[in-house]
């Protein structure tokens, strides 16, 4: 731990519990509106095929027509919901679709054809899920502290000289996500890190400024050119390197940048930060691990390779060393005599006859 104040992890631990209630209640809130309405509320499946419910875009109609949720309300007693727990969108099911009657489409019959029969295991799925949505909860409030931590040290005096690195390596190469923010023109997070309003607050993606930040860069100190720039580049991260659901596939620029606010900052890494760090790390150490055993076996090829033709380029050498003592022997008299024969016979076609060719 860094000793710093304020960065103690216990602030990632109140903060996680506040926003897990914050989202349970707005979760809730959906569920009672849907029960309301006479609408089974199910919880979302880890895989659809793993369940009797179906998303009604699944579906057909026992003549294979479309399954639209007016109709499906009206003529089958299985009609359901699902919320997702982190979007909260509302997808409408039907809960036991095979024995209703309803058939696949093309597409979700091939899908589960391609799977196989596949037994259903509740349990597992309904653990699965859990640990997604407990996961993708403790990134979010992880994200609330780091930005916070964020915050305080762009507002400081100075900024230590890895920031400036960051900055510069970013603003001088050519990471995706970098471009990716550039392109998008997103400046909420950027905003809230440097304490000013969103100058894009209200606008559509294609309403956004070309030169969002103009007033501050023309009106504020030269002094805290730095600590804008920063703030920008670290913006870009935390939208698309730290983003929502980027945890189950930890990158390598995720875990550099957690190493960086670490070490300049003292930021005490939360739970889900070192889990996510520790799957990276065991990731490519297998992968090196992998790599260097096809290399031997390469390697290995390779000499059996080299041995095989070198059998085969000394076979050949003994043939050629055959041939050409063989051209250097005197051909036979009888050999010779048909030459120099052929030779007088090409000479005499070659004179001119003497006659010259009349018409007739």
């Amino acid at each position: 731990r860094s000793g710093k104040p304020g960065n103690g992890e216990w602030r990632q631990t109140v903060q996680a519990i506040k926003d897990e209630q914050a989202e349970e209640q707005k979760r809730q809130a959906v569920r009672d509106e849907l029960r309301a309405a006479g609408v089974a509320v199910i919880d979302v499946p880890y895989r659809w095929w793993h369940t009797d419910a179906r998303p009604l875009s699944h579906l057909l109609t026992s003549l294979g027509k479309p399954l639209t949720v007016e109709i499906h309300t009206q003529v089958c007693p299985s009609h359901g919901a699902a919320v997702d727990p982190d979007t909260l969108e509302v997808t409408h099911v039907c809960t036991n679709w095979h024995a209703e009657g309803h058939r696949l489409t093309e597409e979700h019959a091939a899908e589960l054809e391609e799977m196989g029969k596949t037994p259903v295991d509740p349990e597992a799925e309904k653990a699965k899920a859990k640990a997604r949505r407990e996961g993708n909860t403790a990134w979010r409030s992880a994200r609330t502290v780091r930005q916070e931590v964020l915050r305080a040290a762009i507002a400081e005096k100075n900024l230590p000289e890895a920031a400036d690195e960051l900055t510069e390596r970013t603003v001088m190469g050519r990471k995706t996500w970098w471009f990716k923010s550039v392109a998008s023109a997103r400046t909420e997070v950027a905003a809230a890190l440097l304490g000013v309003p969103d100058p894009n607050e209200g606008r559509s993606q294609w309403e956004r400024l070309e030169d969002p930040f103009a007033e501050l860069i023309a009106a504020g100190p030269k002094t805290r050119r730095r600590h804008r720039m920063f703030a920008r580049v670290v913006a870009a991260i935390e939208t698309y390197v730290m983003a929502d659901k980027e945890w189950p596939e930890p990158t390598e620029d995720m875990v550099t940048y957690l190493r960086f606010l670490e070490k300049a900052f003292g930021y005490t890494l939360a739970e889900c930060e070192r889990q996510v760090i520790a799957a990276y790390e065991s990731k490519a150490k297998q992968g090196d691990k992998d790599a260097g055993s096809d290399s031997a076996d390469d390697a290995e090829a390779d000499d059996q390779g080299d041995t095989a033709e070198g059998g085969a380029a000394e076979e050949s050498g003994t043939g050629h060393d055959a041939e050409v003592e063989a051209e250097a022997q005197p051909a036979p008299e009888s050999a010779a005599g048909e030459v120099a024969e052929g030779q007088e016979q090409a000479e005499a076609e070659q004179q001119p006859t003497g006659d010259t060719p009349t018409e007739g």
